[in-house]
């Protein structure tokens, strides 16, 4: 049950702490910058420990009285952040690819595969991630709300009016936290217990400044550079520690002693080369604290098993700062945390293989599922700000085609890319792996007779295309929710592909046009010689037609030779009853001739 303080409480809180920021700012200001600048020229050393952490409890102090009076709530977080998981898979169901001729494709009498244009477009969508609030770059904790709240913060996520890490919202601590002192005191126990609430009522975004989110957003909303990432090996007070060493984890993530298949040769096969992921960080860290290259093992003080994730994850974050001297978000691109298990502490489930902060540095994974390439790929997707991907079945997982979707689960596979919308948003964000020249749009309105006809080539072979053929096919429909297709080639970087592979596959994005962080699911993927048939598109009553002409993987690079029509078969008008004849009026009987009588 979420218990909210009466507004009178609110606005009183909120005006005491006003009043506190008031008279403290500016002491507290220069007194941060100073530590600032007393950190800069420390380096790594204890002392620089010291004083990041007396920095860190005037960034909580701070943080808290820099509130925003809006009606009776506070504005307590400095962002909002979303959570994308992958769950523990437990169904053969779940890793099995869906067949072509299953239940969910509908074949017509013509062999057209049958899309429904009015069912999908007004189709909801329930997508599944968390959110927590940010105190500072370093320190979140969780975020309750009722159901229609959470379920209205999800859709604003996927349609692009929410921006993860960067926007917020008006919440309001539960319990006796409304006070300055009662939650920094316990954050600065090295806890983070507590857990906010969203203020009652709709949602209501609170956008992002520039000097707010200027500095974190550079660097990792660009889908190209070189990624300083670090992965942090965590061991608790009673000795529980994942079962690979340093040495293992470092080769896992890094190929540094010579794995072939890791979260860097992933991407950087299928960005080619635009996006490399490095242990080597320059003079920004003493190397010799690490315990391998690009790994540090942290000891805890508490026990897995009695800390909820919020308060691990603050654990872990304080402990690799201490150690580093360092800020990790300032330091560090990516930070990943590898733990030996997730135990439900405080009733939280634990039916997830790993999490990671959309539009973020943090990702998280228990037991061996850091061994996966796909998992890892995964969750480094969502921090790229990457959704998930679902199958023709509408479930999130069963995109077998896309590595947001159901990933690769072995240790020594993991050849595989991302769907037509995700290269889309790559490639319309700029500075990316894929050049927007690549990407066709078509729009066909509302009027017959127009059509588009072109080679398509899978991302694989990107790196091979003299004739700048497409990559990705946009269908535009004149709402959010937009069509996608493209030729799914399984060679190279997606080789192992387990669904759709030399096909061309067809999606639909959630919304958001396919510009920004938006759920997308599979809906077709059809050979040579097979078209789609989507009814009443864009609500005209005619049909648009996808039909695949050639698929060509002899040829360098391979492609799909693909039409789009949208010329005018019409929705036929349903036959009408046939009409009765009509009744004839009724006949009367002929009236006898009299008979005399007789003579």
């Amino acid at each position: 049950m979420i218990r909210v303080r009466p507004p009178t409480v609110l606005l009183a809180a909120a005006l005491c702490l006003f009043v506190m920021a008031s008279a403290n700012a500016s002491i507290m200001g220069e007194e941060l910058s100073n530590n600032e600048e007393m950190l800069t020229r420390g380096g790594a050393g204890d002392g620089s420990s010291r004083l990041l952490q007396r920095r860190r409890k005037q960034i909580h102090q701070r943080r808290l009285q820099d509130i925003e009076l809006n009606g009776h709530s506070q504005t307590l977080c400095r962002s909002i952040i979303a959570v994308g998981g992958m769950r523990i898979l437990h169904e053969a169901q779940d890793l099995a690819p869906l067949d072509d001729d299953d239940e969910y494709t509908n074949i017509d009498s013509n062999g057209d595969v049958l899309l429904s244009y009015n069912e999908i477009q007004d189709e909801i969508v329930e997508t599944d991630e968390e959110f927590v609030c940010e105190i500072d770059d370093e320190t979140t904790v969780p975020i309750q709300g009722t159901e229609e709240q959470m379920s209205e913060l999800r859709a604003l996520l996927n349609r692009g009016y929410f921006v993860s890490y960067e926007d917020t919202l008006n919440v309001a601590p539960i319990g006796n936290a409304v006070g300055e002192s009662s939650l920094v005191g316990k954050l600065e126990a090295g806890a983070s217990t507590e857990v906010v609430s969203l203020s009652p009522g709709p949602i209501k975004v609170i956008k992002s400044n520039a000097n707010n989110n200027g500095r974190r957003l550079q660097g990792r909303s660009k889908y190209e550079g070189v990624k300083k990432a670090l992965v942090i090996r965590v061991t608790d007070r009673k000795g529980k520690q994942p079962n690979e060493k340093a040495p293992f984890l470092s080769d896992k993530f890094f190929g540094t002693y010579g794995d072939k298949v890791t979260l860097a040769s992933g991407y950087k096969a299928c960005t080619f080369g635009k996006i490399t992921f490095t242990n080597n960080y320059g003079n920004a860290i003493d190397t010799k604290k690490l315990t391998a290259p690009g790994v540090l093992d942290v000891t805890i003080n508490g026990a897995l098993d009695a800390l909820t994730q919020s308060q691990m994850r603050g654990e872990v974050i304080s402990a690799a700062s201490s150690k580093l001297g360092v800020e990790l978000s300032e330091t560090f691109d990516h930070v990943l945390i590898v733990i030996e298990k997730c135990y439900r502490s405080g009733g939280e489930s634990c039916s997830w293989a790993a999490y990671a902060y959309v539009n973020h540095w943090l990702s998280v994974y228990q037991q061996q599922n850091y061994k996966f390439p796909g998992v890892t790929m995964h969750e480094v997707g969502h921090n790229l700000n990457l959704a998930h991907s679902g199958g023709k079945d509408g479930r999130t997982y069963t995109d077998h085609t896309c590595i947001m979707g159901n990933p690769l689960w072995q240790d020594d596979v993991g050849a595989m890319c991302f769907n037509p919308v995700k290269n889309y948003q790559v490639a319309k964000a700029g500075n990316s792996w894929y050049e927007s020249r690549h990407i066709v749009s078509f729009n066909s309105g509302t009027t017959i007779r127009k059509s588009w006809r072109g080679k398509l080539i899978g991302v694989a072979e990107y790196n091979n295309n003299p004739h700048n053929h497409a990559i990705s096919v946009k269908l535009e429909t004149g709402k959010e929710s937009d069509w996608f297709f493209g030729f799914n080639r399984a060679t190279g970087a997606n080789a192992d592909v387990v669904m759709g592979g030399d096909q061309v596959t067809i999606y639909q994005v959630y919304a958001g046009d396919g510009f920004s962080y938006s759920h997308s699911n599979l809906k077709a993927n059809i050979n040579q010689g097979q078209r789609v048939k989507i009814t009443d598109w864009r609500g005209s009553g005619y049909a648009l037609f996808i039909k695949v002409h050639e698929i060509n993987t002899h040829s360098s690079p391979g492609y799909a030779d693909v039409e789009i029509t949208f010329d005018g078969e019409a929705i036929p008008n349903p036959t009408p009853s046939p009409t009765p004849n009509p009744t004839p009026n009724p006949t009367s009987n002929p009236t006898p001739n009299p008979t005399p009588n007789p003579t």
